[in-house]
């Protein structure tokens, strides 16, 4: 597929530029690996956003590797932080910090193979969702509020650090999770400098709360689909979410944007691509 022509296309209906990426998701385990199956593929995109599943084992063979790539094939990166254990929300301090200190590691890598952006997890609401819901364990329930301020204390540490690295913070809301509301992102967002938010479409459609977070008017974009009730990181099409009405709604969205498409495959990838082209002929 001709992703420069897809761009255009966008670009045409909105007078904004638009950039098409994908996620290494599709090889968590080896950045390097996966990219080398992007560039590989004929799904022609040049945004590619590593996804950490956890520290890299060998850093500095990745980011020689990671660099090299990205020089020779005018590649643009963005890096997510260690999703396997990256709770910045959780009620013990200790905790928290060592979530923190990964995500410094993430925002060091960053900007060691020049990537621009860094995506954060705001946190998870810990006793919430990991708790029976029985009297006898109310005591360790907490309100979201204080999973929200135990989360700002994380992401001010790692916006000024991000900052410091010239690095931009992309915040994305969870499901379950924090940031799935409205009124958390903006709460977040008027406090911390230089962050800004990124809408992850396959967990705003479990929350069903997608199109109260497209009026925040993102420029960043998670896309993968899902049935709305588990976080599959299906091909666009394959779930619930309506790809033309999706692409209508973004087309409101006013600025630059980027779509990061985070699966599982370079085939689930292919798939999504086709469904983006179609919808824009609805």
């Amino acid at each position: 597929m001709n992703i420069g022509s897809l761009e255009e296309k966008l670009e045409a209906k909105t007078d904004s530029n638009w950039t098409l990426g994908v996620s290494t998701l599709i090889s968590p385990d080896d950045p390097v690996k996966a990219v080398n199956e992007i560039l590989e593929t004929n799904v022609d995109l040049q945004r590619i956003e590593i996804a950490l599943a956890k520290q890299l084992d060998d850093e500095e063979r990745c980011v020689n590797k990671l660099t090299e790539l990205r020089r020779k094939h005018n590649l643009r990166y963005s890096v997510h932080s260690p999703f396997l254990y990256d709770d910045l929300a959780h009620p013990r301090e200790d905790l928290r910090e060592i979530n923190v200190n990964e995500g410094r590691k993430a925002i060091d890598l960053a900007a060691r193979i020049g990537a621009r952006h860094t995506v954060l997890h705001p946190g998870d609401l810990f006793y919430r969702q990991n708790l029976p819901s029985l009297e006898v364990f109310a005591p360790f329930r907490k309100p979201r509020e204080e999973y929200l301020k135990n989360s700002l204390q994380s992401l001010t540490a790692l916006t000024e650090h991000a900052t410091s690295h010239g690095v931009v913070p992309l915040i994305e809301n969870l499901y379950p999770g924090l940031c799935d509301r409205p009124e958390e992102v903006r709460y977040l967002l008027s406090r911390l400098e230089n962050s800004k938010f990124l809408l992850d479409i396959g967990h705003a459609n479990i929350s069903g709360t997608l199109e109260e977070l497209l009026e925040l008017n993102p420029q960043y974009f998670h896309f993968h689909d899902n049935d709305g009730e588990g976080d599959d990181h299906g091909p666009l099409g394959e779930g619930t979410i309506d790809p033309g009405k999706l692409t209508n709604q973004l087309m409101d969205c006013k600025g630059d944007k980027t779509i990061i498409f985070e699966l599982y495959s370079l085939e689930d990838v292919q798939v999504s691509l086709e469904v983006l082209a179609e919808s824009l002929e609805i």
